[in-house]
């Protein structure tokens, strides 16, 4: 399995909540290059699943649109705080080759760090918008993945001109 992790882009500042906060306008062209960028690496992508949090939401919608993969499922195990091992389990129990799970810190670094090292102590972190892949077996397992690459959303520019 081609596993790919997006944290949402760029948040504008107020909210009633913060899981209303909504993307602001660099954070919707944030989550353009990313998309634009997957295109362009000609990554196939069978699932988008992503956090219910309204900024990940619509990074989530934005790339469905570019990608035009025809749905997104939501997941609360994308949640900040959530446990890796209910998203293992879920992911053990698909089908997809090459899902998209889009979320928010710690969990995707927590995640990463768990599925490449079998640890929580490795020094990855997703800057907003960043894109990480990850190769491993199916069904996953701690310790089982390979990083094949982080890259910001700066980096992902050059792929989205």
């Amino acid at each position: 399995m081609v596993l790919l992790l997006l944290r949402h882009g760029d948040v504008a500042e107020f909210s009633d909540s913060d899981s209303t906060r909504k993307l602001s306008e660099r954070g919707e062209f944030q989550a353009r290059v990313a998309g634009k960028a997957l295109v362009t690496m000609g990554i196939p992508i069978d699932a988008i699943i992503s956090s219910p949090l309204t900024r990940a939401q619509q990074t989530a919608g934005i790339i469905q649109t570019i990608l035009g993969v025809s749905s997104c499922t939501l997941s609360e195990y994308l949640v900040p705080e959530s446990n890796p091992g209910q998203i293992v389990a879920a992911l053990n129990s698909m089908s997809c080759k090459s899902p998209l799970l889009v979320g928010h810190e710690p969990i995707l670094k927590t995640l990463t760090s768990l599925l490449v090292t079998g640890s929580t102590q490795s020094k990855i972190a997703y800057t907003r918008a960043s894109l990480g892949c990850i190769s491993v077996p199916h069904p996953m397992a701690y310790g089982t993945g390979a990083l094949q690459w982080l890259l910001t959303n700066e980096q992902m520019e050059l792929f989205a001109r």
